[in-house]
C-alpha cells in the first residue's frame, strides 16, 4: 500500500517472507518498485533516500498479545530498527506505522524513546487514523508517525476523514460522505466461478 501511494518514486522495499517479496515484484516491479528478501535487523543501510517508510510487526503492541509483549517480544528488535535507519540515512521525510496500541501506557514510554532519537532532526507529528474515515470499507484503526528533515522548514498535516457516521457538510463547504460498506464496494462484482477441473487448496 505504501508504495502504490508513492508509485512515481524509484522504491527499494525489503522483507524476509520470500512469498511477500515475489508478490510485491510481481505486482510493483512496471511502477518502478523493487523488493528485496532482506533481514532488516542485519541489512546495513547506504545510499542516499529521500523517504524512508516502514510498519514494523505489531504483535508486540497489539491488544491481541497477552504473553510476550514489548521488548520481550521476539519481534520487538524491528521497531528500534526502523529509527536506526532513519538516523543512518537521513532522508528528508520518513513514515512509520503500527497498531494504536503503542499508545497504551505501558508501550508509550517505548515509542516516545525512539522519536527522542530523531526530534532534534525532524519536525514530529503523530495520530491515530481509522480507514474508514477515508472511504475504505472497514474498520481498521492505525498509528502514524510522520518525521520532515527540519531542514525542510514544514510539518506534516493529517488530512481530514473525507467520511464519516453520517453525511454532513463541514463550515468551510467542504462534504464529509458516509462509510462505504463492503457491499457498496465489491458488491457489483461479477461472481466469477472456478474454471472446470480446478481444485482448490486451502492452506
Amino acid at each position: 500500500g505504501f508504495a502504490l501511494a508513492l508509485e512515481n518514486a524509484e522504491i527499494l522495499g525489503l522483507d524476509i517472507d520470500k512469498d511477500a517479496v515475489l508478490t510485491y515484484n510481481l505486482n510493483l516491479n512496471r511502477l518502478g518498485c523493487r523488493a528485496e528478501r532482506r533481514n532488516v535487523l542485519s541489512w546495513k543501510p547506504a545510499g542516499e533516500f529521500d523517504v524512508v517508510i516502514g510498519g514494523s510487526p505489531c504483535q508486540p503492541f497489539s491488544h491481541a498479545n497477552v504473553t510476550k509483549i514489548g521488548e520481550t517480544h521476539p519481534l520487538y528488535p524491528t521497531f528500534p530498527r526502523f529509527f536506526d535507519i532513519v538516523v543512518a540515512l537521513k532522508p528528508e521525510t520518513f513514515l512509520m506505522e503500527n497498531v494504536k496500541g503503542l499508545l497504551r501506557r505501558r508501550f508509550e514510554s517505548i515509542l516516545q524513546k525512539q522519536i527522542e532519537r530523531v526530534a532534534g532532526e525532524y519536525n514530529i507529528r503523530y495520530a491515530v487514523l481509522n480507514a474508514v474515515d477515508y472511504g475504505v470499507p472497514q474498520r481498521r484503526e492505525r498509528l502514524f508517525v510522520v518525521g520532515i528533515h527540519k531542514d525542510m522548514g514544514a510539518w506534516f498535516r493529517f488530512p481530514e476523514p473525507t467520511h464519516g457516521e453520517r453525511p454532513l457538510v463541514r463550515l468551510n463547504g467542504t462534504m464529509v460522505h458516509r462509510w462505504v460498506t463492503l457491499r457498496e464496494a465489491i458488491g457489483d462484482l461479477a461472481p466469477l466461478p472456478p474454471e472446470e477441473g480446478a481444485q482448490l487448496i486451502v492452506a
